[in-house]
């Protein structure tokens, strides 16, 4: 009720143009896609890195508007942006869904929603978990499941990556997450994440899956920086 009362005095306006009514407007939603490769930035498919995924889904990069957006959602905070935001990544993964199941359509399944967990005091200052929350309408638009699998382990709850270089990143994401339940090796598994600057997040992300028995491993960013 209260949010109704206050959508009436003060209407939602998109983030990017201004556009009154709305969270995000259609035009300024239709963002071309940027895939790059979420290590080295490079050109899909990439020769020179080894990761523990098989493929990848980025809308583009931090300093465009699909960054503008990602930001938004989460600091501004505009929950409202999850669905579209959702939406656009669903509109990139739907190519590799559909092809996974023309390969072998006997066993092929739809593919597990699987959020990099938030941490406990950035969900507290926010009020919202904005991954989960993404990750959920994703789930909802391939009627599919949203399992937060991950869990961030005490020491990296109590670390910061912001203000750190690619090494350092990289050796805070050491061990960072580990996985609640055995996973069925069979299954394909869509983690997704916001922004990545280094891909050290989701590199420790996506290796905790693996520990766990994933074998087929598709990330899905927003953006990433340059």
């Amino acid at each position: 009720m209260w949010s109704k009362i206050l959508s009436f005095f003060l209407p939602e306006h998109c983030v990017i143009c201004g556009q009154s009514g709305t969270s995000i407007c259609p035009t300024c939603l239709d963002l071309p896609s940027d895939n790059s490769c979420l290590h080295c930035g490079g050109s899909l498919p990439c020769r020179d890195c080894i990761l523990p995924w098989q493929s990848s889904v980025m809308i583009g990069w931090r300093d465009q508007q699909i960054g503008q957006l990602a930001e938004a959602l989460k600091f501004a905070p505009r929950p409202t942006l999850a669905r579209p935001l959702a939406l656009t990544l669903a509109r990139d993964l739907y190519p590799l869904i559909a092809n996974a199941t023309v390969k072998d359509p006997k066993s092929a399944q739809l593919p597990i929603i699987v959020p990099v967990p938030t941490s406990r005091r950035h969900k507290s200052e926010r009020g919202f978990d904005h991954a989960l929350l993404v990750a959920h309408n994703l789930a909802q638009i391939f009627s599919t499941e949203c399992l937060p699998l991950l869990v961030r382990s005490k020491a990296a709850q109590s670390t910061t990556q912001l203000g750190s270089d690619r090494r350092r990143r990289h050796d805070q994401a050491q061990g960072a997450f580990v996985v609640n339940q055995p996973l069925d090796p069979t299954r394909h598994y869509i983690l997704y994440d916001d922004i990545t600057t280094t891909g050290a997040t989701l590199q420790a992300a996506s290796t905790a899956l693996r520990h766990a028995g994933a074998r087929h491993i598709t990330v899905a960013v927003l953006a990433k920086s340059r």
